[in-house]
């Protein structure tokens, strides 16, 4: 794992060469004092951000965290960080907030932008736009001259907005595509024959999509829902193109056909209505991951605005971009009929769908074994040369980075300890991994950062010392 970075042995040959004057250095900030949750399920509290220029370096709690001197150091007690969120299924740009318009007229540059600067607000990231309004071709001939500002906006790293990537129109069957407000019902391809599909999917791949979205939905028995051997076009036509295909259906049946095919992301959970993912979906998904064949499947869960309950929405937060005046007028119906059975009835569902998730979450990949092992004998050997190093830097310094070290081999060990003989892996696996992550995050950020201040080491024994 480790050695996808940088290796310490180099780190050694650069302090060597460091008796050159160094670089100017970026600024370094200390955020400290905070509550920081980091993502991957830990919470540190009375934690340390280390940012050096526009880049994070360090994360870890408070004492641990080395602070170079002359950094500015920013005070966050009492507060919580947390990364921000990534959408997958974003639908932006049709709607005016503040006059609670929708309209093809709408998707604008700077209405977008307002999209993805209250995104940003409330903690969003990244965003990839789906159904997105951009020029395509009709089914029986020229253009719908709607415009590229989605392909010009995910070019722009814009102050204080998300970051935006489009997956383009996207395609269904006539009618069983987006739903909801006319203005973005027909955006996306819609397609019947083979023939259509492969001229959507050609004029398609012009866009430089993320992913070519499918609606692969009957609606409830309202819709002709995209059938198997037009998915099996796009999907095969995509390959091609070396775009990927991420899929919206419901059955079962339909989940396993595009798992065969190799598609590689669901925008909801790829069985729904009822049904869950059964044993021959699991191992199709072990499959999938053991043949390295598009092994980078991603699935979105779902929930629902009924979920959180009356209380939700009068959010302190939600207040501040939108106003009491604009929930009421748009879903002051939805609110009146948000009885505690309503919401119980939301909560049931939301519950179902992360027993879904839950079972795809926890496929046990046997094959990750033999990785962690190398892994791990990597790790362990750097760990070894990084103490040997350090043995010889002088006393100011060691004892702070002796810490960091302390805490990887503690992960290292136990780590081994959850891969050992009798250790079940499949209820061990995420221990592991993440016994594994903390050790090379450990050194990880000490490498980095001896990496980019080399002159922190160059205060060794003297000559002859003992």
């Amino acid at each position: 794992m480790l050695q996808t970075r940088r290796s310490l042995l180099l780190l050694a040959a650069t302090l060597i060469l460091a008796s050159s004057p160094a670089a100017a250095q970026a600024p370094v900030t200390i955020f400290e004092g905070a509550r920081v949750i980091t993502g991957d399920g830990n919470v540190i509290e009375n934690g340390s951000i280390m940012v050096e220029g526009s880049r994070f370096v360090a994360v870890g709690r408070r004492a641990d965290v080395f602070v170079p001197t002359g950094a500015v150091r920013i005070d966050l007690a009492g507060k919580t960080v947390m990364p921000t969120m990534t959408d997958l299924h974003g639908h932006l740009g049709f709607q005016n907030v503040a006059a609670g318009t929708m309209s093809k007229e709408t998707f604008t540059r700077e209405n977008l932008i307002d999209h993805l600067q209250r995104l940003a607000y409330h903690g969003v990231g990244a965003v990839v736009g789906i159904g997105d309004l951009v020029d395509r071709m009709k089914p029986g001939g020229g253009r719908t001259g709607w415009g590229d500002v989605p392909l010009r906006v995910r070019d722009e790293v814009i102050p204080g907005a998300a970051l935006f990537k489009t997956a383009g129109a996207g395609m269904a069957y006539p009618g069983a595509g987006a739903q909801g407000h006319a203005s973005r019902a027909d955006v996306m391809y819609e397609v019947t024959t083979p023939e259509e599909v492969r001229a959507a999917v050609e004029d398609h791949a012009r866009m430089k999509p993320e992913f070519i979205k499918i609606w692969v939905d009957d609606r409830n028995g309202t819709r002709q829902r995209l059938t198997p051997p037009l998915y099996r076009a796009i999907v095969e036509e995509a390959k091609k193109a070396n775009i990927p295909v991420a899929a919206h259906n419901v059955t079962l049946a339909d989940a396993k056909e595009l798992m065969r095919l190799g598609v590689e992301g669901w925008l909801h959970p790829p069985v729904r209505g009822g049904e869950e993912p059964d044993d021959e979906f699991l191992a199709m998904v072990r499959d999938r991951k053991a043949r390295n064949d598009r092994p980078n499947m991603w699935f979105n869960d779902s929930g629902g605005v009924a979920v959180g309950g009356p209380e939700a929405w009068n959010d302190p937060l939600l207040r501040e971009t939108i106003s009491a005046a604009q929930i009421q007028e748009h879903y002051g119906e939805f609110l009146k009929n948000l009885t505690p059975e309503a919401v119980d009835r939301a909560r049931q569902n939301a519950r179902q769908s992360g027993v879904i998730a839950k079972k795809l979450s926890k496929v046990p990949f046997d094959q990750l074994s033999a990785r962690l092992m190398n892994a791990m004998a990597s790790l362990d050997q750097t760990l070894k040369s990084a103490d040997h190093l350090l043995q010889n830097v002088d006393g100011n310094l060691a004892p702070q980075v002796q810490s960091t070290l302390a805490e990887a081999q503690a992960a290292l060990k136990n780590a081994k300890e959850l891969l050992g003989q009798d250790a079940p892996l499949e209820n061990d696996l995420g221990s592991t991994l993440l016994q594994v992550s903390r050790a090379a995050k450990s050194i990880s950020a000490l490498v980095d950062y001896l990496e980019r201040h080399p002159e922190s080491l160059l205060r060794g024994k003297p000559a002859g010392a003992q």
